[in-house]
């Protein structure tokens, strides 16, 4: 049985892997990955958690997720230029931890099956 360390660890490679293909959207993927980093905080470098809560922090009021089907189609648009704008400004930090994490968490999970 896995255990919930491991469930985090091949969930945070999942999601990095998801936003290297682009099949998730960076800040989609950030607050995606960031509940699993929480538990994983001692094994991952300080600046990739660090990184992953300011951009959280910076776009939590935005409708990027599940919560975009509750909004009006103007401001959902407005709120989509502004995400835009911000995952320029982060998304080379933000790809470069995803392969970062990605290369952690999926090399250790192919060495404990």
């Amino acid at each position: 049985m896995s255990s919930e360390r491991e469930i985090s660890r091949q969930k945070i490679a999942g999601i990095a892997k998801s936003m290297m293909d682009g099949s998730v959207r960076p800040l989609l993927g950030v607050r995606g990955a960031l509940r699993f980093l929480q538990d994983l905080q001692r094994e991952i470098d300080p600046q990739i958690y660090n990184l992953f809560r300011a951009v959280e922090s910076e776009t939590d009021g935005l409708p990027i997720g599940p919560e975009r089907a509750y909004w009006a189609t103007e401001p959902l648009q407005k709120k989509d230029e502004i995400a835009d704008k911000y995952e320029a400004q982060v998304r080379d930090k933000l790809m470069n931890a995803a392969k970062k994490l990605y290369l952690q968490f999926s090399t250790q999970n192919s060495s404990q099956v």
